[in-house]
């Protein structure tokens, strides 16, 4: 069962339903806030697919940019809704994969890409001289 569009769901176990039916709808389910965060919280295995969700909120989004899984933090980087506080948060990832990626974002704020350009590793700051505004196609819409 899927929900109808637009509707938002209130209920944590038909959000995980939509989830684990692997139908490529889920990207645009809709879920309050609070339940995304209890998701992310409560169900880690869950937390890269909520990560290609389009219709998650900016609390999320950061939470997501913090997690421990790396590919969880390298899709947050690739999405078109990024805020300047994210593009923080993943400018100073510990992995210069995800700092990589954040560089070729095509909304990348010019504070971010300065700081980027000072960063520790030497791929890194070729990353930012070589690319003004990175690949758009690889990226979300907004």
């Amino acid at each position: 069962m899927t929900a109808p569009e637009n509707q938002m769901l209130t209920d944590a176990a038909e959000v995980e339903r939509q989830l684990l039916c692997g139908d490529s709808s889920f990207a645009f389910v809709r879920a309050t806030e609070d339940l995304w965060l209890a998701l992310v919280e409560s169900r880690p295995d869950l937390r890269l697919d909520i990560a290609f969700n389009k219709t998650t909120t900016e609390p999320v989004l950061m939470r997501l940019a913090q997690d421990p899984d790396p590919r969880v933090r390298n899709r947050i980087a690739m999405t078109g809704r990024l805020t300047l506080p994210i593009f923080q948060v993943l400018s100073r990832d510990a992995s210069e994969d995800i700092r990589g990626t954040v560089v070729f974002h095509p909304k990348l704020p010019e504070e971010v890409r300065a700081v980027l350009r000072r960063d520790p590793s030497a791929w890194v700051q070729r990353c930012v001289r070589q690319s003004r505004w990175g690949s758009p196609e690889q990226f979300d819409d907004p």
